[in-house]
């Protein structure tokens, strides 16, 4: 062995976790998490892969696959994408009722998933009426499932807000849904952030099914030090911050 190698300090072994769910700063009014940052922080933790799932759009996937190259990190390309799975009648819900939608998160396993991937987003964008938030239905995203893997989406997808709404026949019948259009590439996403719901739906979780625990990180410490310090100021008597890190 030469004396430049025995000098060299080795290499701490490569993380064992990765984040499959990441909001960048292209997740628009949620994410403040750029890009240059997130590959510094996947170096300083051995992280050999991240994913890249901003809300119902891809608009950061180019830049995503080169910053990932230049540093030899493995991009994840994913979405979290709104989803209306037409399980309840909305035709006497309130106008919040309306302009929100179960999500859940997506990532791409190949080419025809990246292809539907960018159908996907395209159906909730352009087609989606007013006053609902941009989602497609249920119907659309079984047809357009091949080539990307699901995780169900935590408190704040189907299975999740239903079982939350203590309504367990229908986040049965969602997860079958789900099922139906993923198989073996349908995952239970669980989330531990210290929330009383989070361990609601990790107790009702299925074991018959493939599970996955994800955070949701939209900010690195430092950029979440400077939105406390922001909201506090106008932060209403009473009022309460809610952040997911």
């Amino acid at each position: 062995m030469s004396e430049e190698s025995e000098n060299q300090t080795p290499k701490e072994p490569l993380s064992d976790f990765i984040h499959l769910r990441v909001h960048t700063a292209y997740s628009l009014l949620e994410g403040a998490l750029k890009l240059g940052t997130l590959m510094k922080l996947c170096e300083r933790y051995r992280m050999p892969a991240v994913g890249m799932t901003d809300t119902n759009n891809m608009f950061g996937a180019f830049d995503m696959s080169h910053e990932c190259e230049d540093h030899g990190i493995q991009p994840l390309i994913g979405c979290q994408t709104a989803v209306d799975m037409g399980l309840e009648d909305k035709r006497f819900s309130s106008a919040k009722e309306l302009t929100s939608s179960d999500s859940v998160v997506l990532l791409v396993q190949n080419q025809a998933g990246y292809d539907n991937m960018l159908k996907l987003s395209r159906k909730a964008y352009m087609e989606t009426e007013p006053p609902a938030k941009p989602n497609v239905p249920f119907s659309y995203l079984k047809e357009h499932s091949d080539g990307l893997i699901c995780l169900t989406g935590g408190c704040s997808g189907p299975v999740g807000r239903l079982l939350l709404d203590g309504k367990t026949e229908k986040a049965e019948e969602a997860l079958k849904m789900l099922k139906s259009a993923f198989g073996n590439r349908l995952y239970v996403e669980l989330q531990r952030h210290g929330l009383a719901e989070e361990k609601q739906i990790e107790l009702s979780a299925d074991c018959n099914n493939d599970i996955t625990a994800l955070h949701d990180p939209k900010w690195t410490a430092e950029a979440l030090g400077n939105i406390l310090d922001n909201a506090v100021k106008y932060t209403p008597v009473g009022g309460k911050i809610a952040v997911s890190v």
